[in-house]
């Protein structure tokens, strides 16, 4: 491992200003929100250690193992690698399968390892992507504590690739990190928020830097404007794009992307209302075509006569009215606290917001939800979430041509430490049992791009998904013939199994049953069953998608 380098300092020359817009906010009616389906779980992942903070940050990653689709990543920022060293981890895992990949480990306790992660594309030229994990709370020798320390690690090995430091105590070079597609040089980047950094008349004012992602060395950065503010408390970019938006500690917003040396800021949304961090999101245009847009949340706001139920208010890029606002249901609601876009996870071409409600008490749980940035409709919803969550969208991991989201839960009164990738395909209702046994409804989704595809809908009693992972390239396949399985082949056709093959309608969609006699049910009963679905290409040979797997216990 190489000795780490450090920013330079450039206090003696100010930076250049750009023109300062301002956009005057208005009030708009608040969304009335009618309850959502609730979302269906692909992967669930943990680690059995109840501390270290697993699930305080989930990444999107590119496709890291080489399987044809992407990955995610999920850190703990605190976990003891060594016996009573709490140097912190991040597990990086399979989009398509779930399975850990590979681990990255801290080198200082107390550092804060993986609060902030990025994928920097293949740095070393092996043929891997890269990841850049940033530890904050790193101290610095020479410099003092909370100076922040950026690391790039070898996606094929996890070995230093290089190492940069940031140049003042108590700064945090490296709270967040957003990858940079295309710069003016042409070369990829790394935006590396520093949101304690000083300038020359301004301590704390922040500022975001760009760092080279090949070599980690300083290409140029940008700076608040304002003492004590931080600007890159926050900060979003989209995915291969230059830009970049960053916010304060006092609720301001800033276009801090990056060009070539040293510039201010510039300012889009001032502070208004309680002087709090505000969180941020990059939004795709409407489906239809127009610009960018970005969400702005503020989990202190007061509105509609509540305390601190927090707003989310969604922006086209670069000014303008709020196009849409979404406000907490109830005092101390937090709207605004965690969110992040999803790229188009219900197939309408157009992104979408995940964000949490917090419960009505600090021991009480939330609710997250899904929403349709066009209408403010609640695509999905999910109750009970305990904890702090982190979200982060990723693209298609299920072959339906939509995208898919990730949650993770860092402790809460259940002490719960969890990352749940979510995608769409099928959901269960169950009828429950009675005279006429068990019966189960599922509804199958696969998206229009499998509109009129022959799909099919297999069981499994083996405690596994029926289903294997194949070749590079294959969807979750429904092919675990097992004991069981090979048994429920044949009722396929029967009262049992009525419609487990047949054609998607216009929609990609169709509707199951399954039902249980009362003689089955009580063979069955207290068994976990596991079923996915799945559709086959126009020559029905291969099969090109599947669903999530749904696992439920019958009763």
């Amino acid at each position: 491992m190489s000795c780490a380098q450090r920013l330079p300092h450039l206090h003696g020359q100010p930076p250049m200003r750009l023109t300062t817009t301002l956009l005057a906010l208005v009030c708009v009616p608040a969304l009335a929100l009618a309850q959502g389906r609730e979302p269906t779980q692909r992967h669930v992942n943990g680690i059995p250690q109840q501390s270290g903070g697993f699930g305080i940050h989930t990444e999107a990653l590119g496709d890291l193992d080489g399987d044809g689709w992407p990955d995610w990543a999920v850190a703990a920022n605190n976990f003891q690698v060594l016996p009573g060293q709490s140097l912190g981890r991040v597990y990086a895992y399979s989009g398509r399968s779930g399975a850990l990949i590979r681990t990255f480990d801290g080198d200082q306790v107390g550092a804060d390892f993986g609060l902030s992660m990025a994928d920097v594309g293949d740095v070393n030229g092996d043929g891997v992507r890269d990841l850049a994990i940033g530890s904050p709370s790193y101290n610095v020798s020479g410099l003092g504590n909370n100076t922040g320390r950026v690391t790039c690690f070898s996606g094929a090995d996890a070995s230093v690739l290089w190492t940069t430091d940031g140049d003042e105590a108590f700064a945090n070079f490296g709270k967040h990190l957003e990858p940079l597609g295309s710069t003016a040089s042409g070369a990829p980047h790394l935006a590396v928020a520093q949101p304690g950094w000083d300038t020359p008349s301004l301590g704390g004012a922040g500022r975001i830097v760009s760092l080279s992602a090949d070599d980690g060395l300083y290409a140029g950065h940008v700076e608040g404007d304002l003492a004590l503010r931080g600007l890159g408390t926050t900060m979003a970019s989209y995915p291969e794009t230059a830009l970049v938006y960053a916010g304060t500690n006092h609720g301001a917003v800033y276009d801090a992307s990056w060009v070539t040396g040293a510039h201010a800021a510039t300012e889009l949304i001032s502070a208004s209302g309680p002087a709090d961090f505000v969180t941020l999101a990059m939004l795709s245009g409407p489906a239809g075509g127009g610009p960018m847009r970005f969400a702005m949340g503020k989990r202190s706001a007061d509105t509609s006569g509540l305390a601190n139920n927090g707003t989310i208010e969604v922006f086209s890029l670069g000014g303008g009215l709020p196009l849409l606002t979404i406000e907490g249901s109830h005092s101390n609601s937090s709207v605004g606290l965690s969110m992040a876009g999803v790229r188009d996870s219900d197939g309408d071409g157009d992104d979408e917001l995940v964000y949490i409600e917090q419960g009505t008490a600090f021991n009480q749980p939330g609710t997250l939800r899904v929403i349709d940035l066009e209408t403010g409709a609640v695509l999905d919803e999910l109750l009970d979430i305990q904890g702090s969550t982190s979200f982060a969208s990723i693209n298609d991991v299920s072959g339906d041509g939509r995208g898919e989201w990730i949650a993770s839960v860092d402790g809460g009164t259940a002490q719960v430490y969890e990352a749940r990738l979510f995608s769409q395909g099928m959901s269960r209702t169950p009828g429950g049992a009675g005279l006429g046994g068990f019966t189960t409804t599922f509804d199958i989704d696969l998206g229009p791009g499998h509109a009129g595809r022959t799909y099919g809908q297999l069981y499994s009693f083996s405690g596994a998904s029926p289903g294997t992972v194949g070749a590079p390239g294959w969807p979750l396949a429904a092919l675990n013939l097992d004991a069981d399985t090979i048994t429920i082949l044949g009722l396929f056709g029967t009262p049992l199994f009525p419609d487990a093959f047949g054609t998607l309608d216009g929609a990609g969609r169709t509707t199951t049953l399954m039902t249980f006699t009362p003689h089955i049910t009580n063979l069955a009963a207290g068994m976990e069953m596991t079923t996915v679905a799945f559709a086959l290409d126009a020559t029905d040979t291969d099969v090109v998608v599947a669903s999530n797997p749904q696992t439920y216990v019958v009763e």
